[in-house]
């Protein structure tokens, strides 16, 4: 994949993620998160934004292995906030949780710095291709997720189905876009 080490770990963050929330149902949630899931969420930024500025502005030398890691840590943590900002209603009852438990904010993390060390140590080579999906669906969801936001705010009274139906198309013609203008 034609991403650096710390987009990998991002985008597999995603991926796991919005898998997560897929199959426990937490993509409908639309309740603010408690204090201890909202701490441990923006902790998880802080290692690949802190490595990241660090070695941009030339304190230490980053390697593959530390951004594969810290962009995982922190890639997890993006889809829940935007599934919320997606949900929440300013007007009525917010009472679906996204996390059915606490920890289960600690498991996504672990498994997802899980799946970037077996990437980075190639251990399941075999599965490459599966790792390449689940990095190609993390950008898709990327930008899936900022368009359904941005249409749900524009277009409110219209079927959550229709919005997220093409957000994803407009994702991915994005990324098609990007590919051509970029020559990839």
């Amino acid at each position: 994949m034609p991403v650096c080490a710390r987009c990998t770990g991002i985008y597999i963050g995603f991926s796991i993620s919005a898998l997560y929330l897929f199959f426990s149902k937490g993509y409908k949630g639309n309740k603010v998160f408690n204090l201890y899931q909202t701490v441990f969420m923006i902790l998880c930024f802080l290692p690949f934004m802190i490595d990241g500025a660090g070695s941009y502005i030339g304190l230490w030398q980053s390697n593959n292995f530390l951004r594969i890691i810290t962009g995982s840590i922190g890639g997890w943590a993006v889809v829940p906030f935007m599934v919320l900002v997606y949900n929440f209603s300013s007007k009525g009852e917010n009472t679906v949780p996204i996390f059915k438990k606490d920890y289960h904010v600690i498991f996504i993390c672990i498994f997802c710095v899980l799946i970037g060390i077996t990437i980075y140590y190639g251990i399941l080579d075999k599965l490459y291709f599966v790792f390449s999906v689940l990095i190609s669906m993390g950008i898709v969801i990327y930008y899936s997720e900022i368009c359904a936001v941005i249409l749900k705010l524009i277009f409110s009274k219209t079927s959550d189905k229709i919005i997220l139906s093409v957000s994803f198309i407009m994702g991915v013609s994005i990324i098609i876009f990007v590919s051509i203008i970029t020559g990839g």
